[in-house]
């Protein structure tokens, strides 16, 4: 899954950050204007892997549902509707979505990974291909770095200098409760 996408929670606050870079199954730059971090009600999403299966979660395609509990089966239905389920062959093929996402909601930050699983974060996660070293620079900047926009750009910079395929420009969203 090609890209990095970072949630770092704050006391009440999430913050949500996402390197800009956008390529094919060939490793080939594309440009578009898909965002990875986007709000749907009281939801916000940050994706990586398929832009169409980032997309069709934005609000002109999808209610969420009010409780979190319920995103996982709704974010299934929504798959299949959009006809956006792939098969996975290394588990008996089940179906699964072509995107993994950070969720924050009410204040609370999640994991949504492609086989629909959903855990609660406590205090920081990284999706994608440049995971590890974003991972590594949240971890060893705890305690250190007090600001955590500054830790959320400096796990990006970690994710855009060492995996190639992450770059661009570095998009940061404070959330407060779940909202902006």
């Amino acid at each position: 899954m090609a890209s990095c996408v970072v949630g770092l929670k704050d006391g009440k606050n999430i913050w949500m950050g996402c390197e800009g870079l956008a390529s094919d199954t060939e490793g080939l730059i594309r440009s578009h204007d898909s965002k990875k971090i986007f709000q749907n009600g009281k939801y916000w999403f940050g994706f990586v892997g398929s832009v169409r299966t980032g997309q069709i979660f934005e609000p002109i395609h999808f209610v969420a549902p009010k409780e979190i509990t319920d995103l996982p089966d709704a974010m299934m239905e929504q798959c299949e509707a959009k006809c956006c389920l792939l098969t996975d062959s290394e588990n008996g093929g089940a179906s699964v979505m072509g995107s993994n996402f950070l969720v924050a909601h009410k204040g609370k930050l999640y994991e949504v990974l492609i086989d629909f699983q959903i855990r609660e974060i406590p205090d920081f996660s990284a999706i994608g291909s440049g995971s590890s070293p974003a991972l590594g620079s949240l971890l060893t900047s705890e305690g250190l770095e007090k600001d955590p926009r500054k830790r959320v750009f400096l796990a990006l910079r970690a994710a855009i200098h060492y995996c190639g395929s992450c770059g661009g420009i570095v998009t940061i969203e404070k959330i407060s409760g779940g909202a902006r």
